[in-house]
């Protein structure tokens, strides 16, 4: 009954007037709604295909889709462990299941082929798809990330058995493989580590120098059984394990829990093996990452080692893990450690009763400074004295004799803890003057007397360029007015003038309200 796009003149007749329709002419009109229907599918699906046509990623250059690749792999990159190794693969096969030309595109993005997630037991297949996935990279830097077992399942080397660590394949990685700039390794005790040792120093390799001999950066991770004890010989102790790492010039250790003296019953006897790291490594590093609860003189004989050079540290005591987290403060031992290099500093997890000991680092190139504050035992300890007011002091203290009062100063803090009044805070501040960047998180403080702390003479912070703060300034799921203080505050910098006469520095702000039920973050 329809032909094309015109009607028979019965249906029109019926279409143009309000008569009645008969059960034939029904059979009709219902046929030609399926077929108008049909062409109407037919046409936005033509529709559909001329705007994705018009598209602008159908005429993004090559290059820029290259670019854009390189960033997709950049996130999914750093020093993540094998959950972003693994998901760095999983999005560039995403990729390149786009289309045709995205596949060829990514294909020749050197930077997709930076990192690659190691399978441990290293197999044939895996090796040589390893080897053709860093073909891609070039002579980008590139990356290997190995995880070996969980930290549930004992290590089969405690019991006379082979770890998947010391597979051939994955030293002849290391060894004979392309150059390699970053390796993250994680593994469940010392024993693995010893066996991939092992391995890599049984192979000379054909490469001069071996790609683990021209190591820049590694990252170690043994998440549960730490012994120095029988590693070689029974009931010895061994050499330092760190004496097989390359000269690295950045060093991450994440070493297991101690929960104070059940460590390890083999090395319980003789502390001083812990940590024993050789002092031309730590002489040349650069960069140190430790996450390690062990006593307080293991860490500090570390530091003592890489004083000369060392430009980043990050110190993590993990104290939401254990009894007695001040006994960390308290077994330092020796003299100040005087870092003439260092420009970031950051303290995660770091308990409220081990903050004295940041007046034992003399930093005077120091630009950045975090520190994050564990909450355990804050109230029952603050009914015995004033905690935040020590804080404050502590770190004054650090100011002081690191010289970071004085131009240029500090740039950058990041402070994390749970309360630190008002008057404390504009305390801390006021002795600052080179601050660029400041970030609070969860400082929970009354805006409105900080506001009336910040606008009197003399100004602090004068320098301020950005402001960020995220904080559970209320448990009320409808807070009101929490940043009134801190608005009003912000708007009348640009009206205030320096002692010179010249106006404050106006300040970018980013503020999040989070709301937090009873007292949990």
């Amino acid at each position: 009954m329809v032909g094309g796009a015109a009607f028979d003149n019965s249906l029109l007749e019926l279409l143009n007037t309000n008569g009645t329709i008969t059960e034939g002419d029904e059979e009709d009109l219902r046929d030609a709604v399926d077929q108008l229907s049909a062409k109407i599918n037919e046409l936005w699906h033509r529709r559909l295909l001329c705007l994705a046509a018009l598209s602008p990623w159908r005429r993004m250059p090559a290059e820029i889709l290259m670019e854009i690749f390189g960033h997709v792999a950049r996130e999914c990159q750093s020093d993540s462990w094998d959950s972003r190794g693994r998901h760095l693969v999983w999005q560039v096969t995403a990729l390149r299941r786009v289309c045709k030309r995205w596949n060829e595109i990514a294909l020749l993005t050197p930077r997709l082929g930076r990192h690659v997630y190691v399978p441990v037991p290293v197999t044939q297949e895996a090796y040589e798809r390893t080897l053709e996935w860093f073909d891609r990279a070039k002579t980008d830097p590139k990356t290997i990330i190995i995880q070996e077992g969980d930290k549930w399942t004992p290590c089969p080397a405690g019991d006379g058995g082979q770890c998947a660590l010391g597979s051939p394949l994955l030293a002849k990685l290391f060894t004979e493989g392309p150059l390699l700039e970053h390796v993250s390794i994680r593994c469940r005790s010392s024993r693995c580590l010893v066996a991939l040792f092992q391995a890599i120093a049984e192979l000379k390799g054909t490469c001069n120098p071996r790609p683990w001999d021209a190591l820049k950066s590694l990252r170690v991770q043994v998440v549960s059984q730490w012994t120095e004890v029988g590693l070689f010989n029974k009931n010895a102790l061994a050499p330092s394990l760190f004496a097989s790492l390359p000269p690295v010039t950045s060093l991450d250790l994440d070493l297991p829990i101690c929960h104070y003296d059940s460590l390890s019953h083999d090395i319980d006897h003789d502390e001083d093996r812990l940590l024993n790291i050789p002092g031309p490594l730590l002489a040349g590093l650069t960069s140190l990452t430790l996450r390690c609860n062990w006593r307080g003189r293991k860490i500090w004989r570390v530091l003592q080692g890489c004083q000369k050079n060392l430009e980043n540290l990050v110190l993590d005591f993990d104290t939401r893990d254990y009894d007695r987290p001040n006994w960390v403060g308290r077994m330092y031992i020796g003299s100040p450690l005087v870092f003439p290099k260092l420009r970031r500093l950051r303290f995660p997890r770091m308990h409220f009763a081990s903050t004295s000991l940041i007046v034992l680092f003399k930093t005077p190139a120091l630009e950045e400074l975090y520190l994050e504050l564990s909450d355990s035992g804050w109230k029952s300890a603050d009914a015995e004295g004033d905690i935040p007011g020590a804080i404050i002091d502590a770190l004054l203290d650090f100011f002081r004799w690191s010289k970071l009062n004085d131009a240029p100063g500090l740039q950058r803090l990041e402070l994390s803890t749970s309360t630190i009044p008002s008057k404390l805070l504009h305390r801390l501040f006021s002795r600052l003057p080179g601050l660029r960047h400041l970030n609070l998180i969860k400082i929970p403080f009354d805006t409105n007397a900080f506001c009336d702390l910040m606008l009197q003479k003399p100004y602090a912070l004068p320098e301020l360029e950005t402001f960020e703060i995220t904080s559970p300034f209320m448990y009320d799921p409808e807070p009101k007015d929490d940043y009134s203080g801190l608005t009003r505050y912000f708007e009348a910098r640009p009206n205030l003038r320096k002692d010179d006469g010249t106006p404050l520095q106006a300040v970018k702000t980013k503020m999040q309200l989070k709301y937090i039920e009873g007292e949990d973050w």
